[in-house]
């Protein structure tokens, strides 16, 4: 990837982490991030939906001390998660992974 790209992209990552970014653990790690949740994992059940769902999560690979493997453990909203998924290259700004909660 052409590096002024690069950089373009990870400064509009920037603006929309400062404005969407949620606090996550990647392996002990506290960073700001960007998360989704999968609405396919939510079911209905008495009394509402269960809270299932597996997240896609988006982050500054600089903010992280080790890049995150399968398996490894992610916290978010006081909830546990393992990475089941890893979105990212050598040399890549950004990152992204899938996470399932870990009770599946």
């Amino acid at each position: 990837m052409n590096l002024s790209l690069a950089t373009s992209y990870q400064e509009a990552f920037l603006e929309h982490r400062d404005e969407f970014g949620v606090d996550i653990t990647i392996n002990g790690d506290d960073v700001e991030a960007i998360v989704s949740e999968s609405q396919f994992g939510r079911d209905l059940m008495e009394g509402g939906f269960a809270d299932d769902a597996d997240i896609e999560v988006k982050f500054l690979i600089a903010d992280l001390t080790e890049l995150p493997d399968l398996g490894d453990v992610v916290s978010y909203r006081d909830r546990a998660f393992r990475v089941s998924r890893l979105g990212f290259q050598p040399g890549a700004l950004i990152g992204e992974i899938t996470c399932r909660p870990s009770k599946r």
